[in-house]
């Protein structure tokens, strides 16, 4: 993570208190809020906040395919439609997936609002912060709860 893709808003934690996150509220120098930027470590995303967010798990699971988890805005005003999936290629099974990516798994994330869109792929792990900042990017207007 680099001090540059984090925003006020974002979700991240602390490297001494993982399991309390906290949104960022202000960036200034090397500070993140109360901490150093070399104290804040991003959060992985995993199934229970993608599911607590609206995404559904498209559960046609076979091994070596494709997992999405779907989020699907098109009733709204301004359709869009945001898809994250990994490629399990060492049988780890859909929650372990989520927690341990190995060597030959990757992650997509795509992001479609109209005539935006962003893509992350074939990277090994998908933080919190990244998922805000690529529905920022194409105007999706959900926030994300953790």
């Amino acid at each position: 993570m680099k001090l540059e893709d984090l925003f006020v808003g974002a979700w991240v934690a602390a490297r001494k208190w993982p399991e309390n996150p906290f949104k960022v509220t202000e960036i200034t120098g090397t500070f993140v809020g109360p901490f150093y930027f070399k104290d804040i470590i991003p959060i992985p995303i995993t199934s229970e906040i993608l599911e607590k967010n609206g995404f559904k798990c498209c559960d046609n699971i076979t091994k070596d395919e494709f997992m999405p988890f779907v989020l699907d805005g098109m009733g709204r005003i301004i359709p869009y439609e945001v898809i994250i999936k990994w490629r399990d290629s060492y049988d780890n099974g859909a929650s372990d997936a989520f927690n341990h990516v190995s060597w030959g798994e990757s992650w997509t994330l795509h992001c479609n609002c109209g005539v935006r869109t962003f893509d992350i792929e074939g990277t090994k792990t998908i933080y919190v912060h990244e998922l805000q900042a690529a529905m920022r990017l194409c105007g999706i207007k959900k926030e994300i709860i953790l």
